[in-house]
């Protein structure tokens, strides 16, 4: 496994980091380091070498392919406190510690009958509107910011319907209607004998059923009342705009199909499908550069594979679907390693260097006065043995795959220095008797 180094450094004063030594990670590996903060002070600036994210008192470490190091500044914590009118929330409503020159994000969400006034009070800088966010930015001192409302005519949205799967609808009603802001729209749905709701999509925002089903996999939109009937009714979660229900009907049993992908390439749809017995589904299957689609996986009934398409047999169970992608052989030689450490240790060298897109071996190069000693490995790490003690040797490493070997790397040197092995001089004369 790549190992890659994470060093923390605090910027001058104000706080510590934790933990505070350079930490050994996984490549990819996300890490967690603590921003500590002494009284009086807040986080100004994460900077540096390593990817990551900030998130209030931590930064999240995600090491890409080397070493890196990310440094922290702290500075004087001012405090930006909300003040809010009646006719509306804002979130977060408590005061917020930020460092000097640093900004902080208020939403602010007015109440049904009323609307934000744009111009905001108090003595903090001047902010900006984004949408319901409002930002105030080079915050200097402690300081308030008051938002207000104004009453505002209800507003009021139309919300019509779709329906697939058609042939089994008997009736919907109404199919489509007018609501409040913030309100619900409700409608039933009759169908044909043999025929059931299978999913609701659209862009309202989600609801439920009034009844429940007795079979899965869609028992879970309905509540714990089960109606004989071949009528449901539905309900939308609260209507903010103009929006569509869309009802798809199918006949029961209905299954989950799952739908994912292997490494090197993507699968579309992706996630859970639900699909009505003897069903088929199509997918298209991306593979990402230098990769090739090998197979498909998983329990569904396998269908037809055709280049990048991919078709199952009908589905009668809840299955998976995997996308499988294969690493094509390479075209051109692997990248020149770069040396990242070398060791010596009694009669060896190791060696890591920077893994080379397409490698499949790593040889290193050892030149020394008493000769030239070799040493190779199909990953990262590299061990030259034979080597003389006291001597210095000057290494290069080459990767190599089936194309071709590439230039050796910039070369390193190293003095192999005997390990001391604690044993009593006296033992180790007899020893060599």
């Amino acid at each position: 496994i790549e190992r890659v180094t994470i060093l923390s450094t605090v910027n001058g004063e104000g706080g510590s980091v934790s933990p505070t030594q350079a930490v050994l990670a996984d490549v990819d590996e996300a890490l967690p380091f603590d921003l500590i903060p002494e009284a009086g002070f807040a986080v100004a600036n994460v900077a540096g070498s390593c990817e990551g994210e900030t998130l209030g008192n931590k930064f999240i470490a995600v090491p890409s392919r080397t070493n890196c190091e990310f440094i922290v500044t702290f500075d004087v914590a001012r405090q930006v406190s909300p003040v809010v009118a009646e006719g509306g929330t804002v979130t977060p409503a408590t005061a917020q510690v930020v460092a000097t020159g640093g900004s902080v994000q208020f939403q602010v969400i007015p109440e049904v009958g009323f609307r934000t006034k744009s111009s905001v009070t108090g003595n903090c800088p001047e902010g900006e509107w984004l949408d319901d966010v409002y930002t105030v930015s080079a915050v200097n001192d402690d300081c308030s910011v008051g938002f207000d409302f104004e009453s505002d005519p209800v507003s009021w949205y139309e919300v019509s319907t779709v329906v697939n799967g058609s042939e089994g609808l008997e009736v919907i009603s109404p199919e489509s209607g007018v609501v409040a802001h913030k309100d619900f729209f409700g409608l039933h749905v009759g169908m044909l004998e043999g025929y059931d709701v299978k999913d609701v999509g659209g862009n309202c925002a989600p609801g439920k059923f009034e009844e429940t089903r007795t079979m899965q996999p869609w028992s879970a939109y309905y509540d714990p009342i089960y109606l004989d009937s071949p009528y449901r009714r539905y309900t939308t979660g609260k209507v903010t705009a103009d929006c569509t229900v869309e009802i798809n009907i199918g006949t029961p049993p209905f299954y989950i199909v799952t739908s994912s992908a292997g490494e090197g390439g993507t699968i579309s749809p992706v996630g859970d499908h639900l699909v009505d017995g003897d069903e088929e589904l199509d997918f298209i299957l991306t593979p990402q550069s230098g990769f090739a689609v090998s197979d498909i996986g998983g329990d569904c009934p396998y269908g037809v594979l055709e280049a990048n398409e991919y078709r199952t047999a009908p589905i009668n169970i809840s299955c998976s679907v995997i996308a499988l992608f294969e690493l094509l052989p390479p075209t051109e030689p692997p990248e020149t390693p770069t040396i990242l450490s070398i060791e010596a240790g009694d009669e060896r060298i190791t060696i890591i260097v920077s893994a080379s897109a397409g490698a499949a071996t790593y040889r290193a190069t050892c030149s020394g006065a008493d000769g030239i000693f070799k040493g190779e490995s199909d990953n990262t790490t590299i061990v030259v043995e034979g080597v003389s003690n006291g001597e210095t040797y000057s290494c290069t490493v080459a990767a190599e795959n089936i194309v071709d070997i590439s230039d050796p790397s910039v070369p390193a040197s190293v003095t192999v220095e005997l390990v001391p092995s604690g044993l009593p001089v006296w033992l180790l004369y007899e020893a060599t008797k």
